[in-house]
């Protein structure tokens, strides 16, 4: 089990993305890795950080996950975190993601073969 990268999640509003993206990319000196759309939202990662942009309604659904982590194996994770009384919430195999309550942090797996993230 490895985790390739732990990213701290910004919500913000569509119109500030592009601004939001040059500023990360300048105070972190990195270059935008990912950006991607999904579920009528826009993520793009900079370093550390996960920006996630739509609107206030469609964020509201994603604002309990706190962090997102980049994991080698979901399928030893998840088990992992199962073991150490985590909750699954969902398990969605065709996104590679599964959802899992880790008291009190609520958490989403994702594979990194689909170069997403684990959330919590």
């Amino acid at each position: 089990m490895k985790v390739f990268k732990v990213l701290n999640r910004i919500h913000l509003e569509p119109s500030k993305l592009d601004e939001t993206i040059k500023f990360y990319e300048k105070l972190l000196k990195s270059k935008c890795e990912l950006r991607f759309h999904h579920k009528g939202l826009e993520l793009a990662n900079i370093g550390s950080i996960l920006l996630i942009a739509g609107s206030k309604e469609v964020t509201s659904h994603f604002k309990k996950t706190k962090i997102t982590l980049l994991v080698d194996s979901l399928k030893e994770f998840r088990s992992y975190l199962i073991e150490a009384d985590a909750v699954p919430l969902t398990n969605q195999p065709s996104l590679q993601q599964v959802k899992i309550c880790v008291f009190p942090i609520q958490a989403a797996l994702w594979s990194s073969t689909l170069n997403l993230k684990i959330s919590s």
